[in-house]
């Protein structure tokens, strides 16, 4: 005979696994930890639970990562200040238009006389092109000349103070531009002097006759020709 099942065929039931109740311990653990900024595997297996237990069991301590007995409490916190409202602008909006100054203009125009092109001041002022040609013209356009005469100006100053070098250089630069004068006058006098005028050109008829003329004086007719002459 078989035995007897007393349960009546029926599998007896295991009492399952208690739910998890964490323990104040590892509650503030967690809040630590949290307010740390761990990763939530480092913290599960530092109280001891799995990963989604502990995003089960601790989400007010994982949660409040700062206040709430963490590293800081709330009275520790600076109150929040509102941030304070953007100022309208006046007008319709958009870029504001570029205004040149004093200092920019006498940039441009020491850039200018320097020998940088107008692309290379252009980025180093960090402006367009066209914004440069249109509010530099001036300077692009003289300023090296103005320049230059400023620094001879500042020069001769310095030579009248008795200054010996600035002296020296005062007088080769004289020396030079009255040497290039000199040198501008010579080659405006050539240039005036006129040449003799070319004689007309001999059309082919002409030419022949010459041409015919000289055979018969100088070749070997020349004596026949001056017998019948004679």
């Amino acid at each position: 005979m078989d035995d007897a099942n007393p349960s009546g065929g029926k599998k007896e039931k295991r009492p399952g696994r208690a739910a998890f109740v964490p323990s104040d311990e590892q509650r503030a653990t967690v809040r630590r930890m949290a307010s740390e900024r761990l990763a939530h595997p480092v913290i599960a297996e530092e109280v001891g639970v799995s990963v989604p237990t502990l995003r089960k069991a601790f989400v007010a301590e994982l949660r409040d990562r700062v206040s709430g007995g963490g590293l800081f409490g709330t009275e520790d916190l600076a109150p929040a200040t509102p941030a304070a409202p953007r100022p309208k602008r006046s007008g319709s909006g958009g870029r504001k238009r570029y205004q040149p100054g004093d200092r920019d203009r006498e940039k441009v125009a020491v850039l200018v006389s320097s020998g940088m092109t107008v692309d290379e001041i252009s980025r180093a002022m960090a402006i367009s092109e066209p914004t440069l040609r249109r509010y530099y013209a001036s300077e692009i356009e003289t300023g090296a000349l103005r320049k230059r005469a400023e620094v001879l100006v500042a020069l001769h100053r310095t030579a009248l103070k008795g200054n010996v070098a600035a002296q020296k250089e005062a007088i080769a630069i004289m020396d030079r531009a009255r040497l290039e004068q000199l040198q501008d006058q010579v080659r405006g006098k050539a240039a005036a002097k006129t040449e003799a005028p070319a004689p007309d050109p001999v059309g082919k008829k002409e030419q022949a006759q010459l041409d015919a003329h000289g055979v018969v004086t100088r070749g070997p007719w020349s004596e026949l020709v001056g017998r019948k002459r004679g």
